[in-house]
């Protein structure tokens, strides 16, 4: 995926932080949380490979337009597996968020820091980053029909899959 360091327009979504055409731009000076460019990587990893480039700006919009197209106008209206990674769109990026900072060894707080997630000020999502923990967070079941990973086990005698989240198969869909 498209990364680049630089200027970020003023009133970006997130301080220091764009999504340009399927790219993230970071500008280190001002961004405000590492987490957050892991989370919006999450966003565009996570659209479908055909509509990453439509995501320029604020991914809700982005997402609402891809979603909302007219098929008259050029491009193929998405197919149902490519609807569902839209429409969970934030769901599928805070679980791939989570499996992101498994992989490069962080801790959740990296990504779930108080007053994120619409949790007040000092307040860190805790319930949230123990569903990912246990295998129950909805973003989890959307990144295994996306065939980005498997559920994981979560009860003594399931089977074991073979890519058990947090493990990915594979990082962009």
């Amino acid at each position: 995926m498209p990364c680049a360091v630089g200027t970020v327009p003023a009133g970006s979504f997130l301080p220091g932080l764009a999504i340009a055409h399927g790219a993230i731009r970071v500008d280190p000076e001002s961004c405000g949380s590492p987490g957050d460019v892991l989370h919006e990587a999450g966003h565009v990893a996570c659209t479908p490979a055909r509509f990453r480039e439509a995501m320029d700006g604020d991914v809700g919009a982005c997402i609402k337009a891809i979603l909302d197209a007219d098929p008259a106008g050029g491009t193929a209206p998405p197919d149902q597996a490519e609807h569902a990674a839209l429409f969970h769109n934030e769901q599928v990026a805070i679980a791939w968020s989570y499996a992101a900072l498994c992989r490069l060894g962080l801790p959740p707080e990296v990504v779930f820091y108080p007053g994120t997630y619409g949790h007040p000020p000092g307040q860190a999502p805790a319930g949230m980053v123990m569903m990912l923990q246990s295998g129950f967070a909805p973003g989890i079941v959307h990144l295994a029909r996306l065939g980005l990973t498997d559920e994981p086990v979560r009860f003594v005698g399931d089977a074991v899959p073979e890519c058990p989240f947090p493990a990915m198969r594979r990082w962009l869909l």
